[in-house]
């Protein structure tokens, strides 16, 4: 995504702010920044707005991106004015003006939507037959242990960055071992995210050891 004319006229709407309003930085400019914003990318959170959060040597601000409050682009896009000037109360509960540059640090925040994973199990006996018994079953699933504390069936995953939130969060899921079965696989890598559909399934499978047999020569 890159600035284009299409955004500069868009952008004509905006006026520069004066030191008194309560407003945010840009860092080391005599103009206000301007930020240019996917409107999917409020579909990553779960309250439908982020946060641009940022701090110089003397303090944090935070900036709340909402859907309307933007202007819009002619190719789609929106735009937020991002003033220079902003007021916060000081150590003695003061209002200050102040002009926020030389920031050392900026972030996007805000509650990520959740991502969804289940966990499937099935049993099989010494012969290789899918034990369907549903009292059996019920039993060999307390034996189950999963990493991360995720368990049988359904799981929720928080995100709580903005990589795991747009290209999905990757897990490896791995089994404890249970005794007398042995795990076809027990270790499973699955990237998730929030909106999965359908929800990202994976299944472990176990079969009953053969019995050990010794002959012992005469």
């Amino acid at each position: 995504m890159t600035w284009n004319a299409n955004d500069q006229a868009a952008a004509k709407k905006f006026t520069q702010s004066a030191a008194k309003d309560k407003t945010i930085p840009n860092d080391q400019q005599k103009d206000d920044g301007i930020l240019k914003v996917d409107p999917a990318i409020f579909d990553l959170f779960a309250d439908g707005k982020f946060y641009i959060t940022a701090k110089n040597s003397n303090a944090y601000w935070d900036y709340r991106i909402t859907p309307k409050a933007g202007v819009p682009t002619s190719e789609g896009y929106m735009l937020y004015q991002i003033p220079r000037y902003f007021m916060y109360l000081d150590k003695n509960n003061k209002t200050t003006n102040d002009e926020l540059k030389n920031n050392n640090m900026i972030f996007i925040n805000g509650k990520y939507k959740d991502a969804h994973l289940i966990i499937n199990k099935d049993w099989f006996d010494e012969d290789g037959n899918l034990i369907e018994s549903t009292a059996l079953i019920a039993e060999l699933n307390k034996l189950l242990s999963f990493s991360g504390g995720l368990k049988l069936g359904e799981n929720t995953i928080k995100i709580t960055d903005y990589n795991s939130a747009y290209y999905g969060k990757k897990l490896t899921v791995t089994e404890g071992s249970i005794a007398g079965y042995k795990a076809k696989v027990n270790s499973i890598s699955e990237t998730v995210k929030w909106n999965d559909d359908p929800i990202r399934n994976i299944k472990f499978e176990s079969q009953k050891q053969m019995a050990n047999i010794k002959i012992d020569k005469t």
